[in-house]
């Protein structure tokens, strides 16, 4: 996915930033060239992109699982507490 976003970004920015008229290859935008650049050059930046990202959704997944778990143990307890302390509210 990283890879991708670069070879686009890299295309973007190389029709934007280029002369009006250019016939220079070098300032023509092309994905070849975008791509060229991703895996050479740019390479470990975009693998420790990719790398970054991961961590960043296994530590959301975790978050949502464990969030998923607290509302299940609040919802039985919950009932728990009302069934035990619903029986002395009523009495008085």
């Amino acid at each position: 996915m990283t890879l991708k976003l670069y070879v686009v970004a890299d295309t973007l920015s190389a029709w934007y930033f280029c002369p009006s008229g250019s016939t220079d290859p070098m300032y023509l935008p092309s994905a070849r060239r975008g791509l060229r650049h991703g895996l050479t050059s740019s390479f470990g930046s975009i693998c420790f992109a990719g790398l970054i990202l991961a961590l960043i959704k296994i530590l959301r997944d975790a978050m949502n699982r464990a969030q998923d778990n607290a509302q299940v143990w609040t919802a039985l307890l919950g009932q728990t507490r009302d069934e035990m302390f619903g029986e002395l509210s009523t009495s008085d």
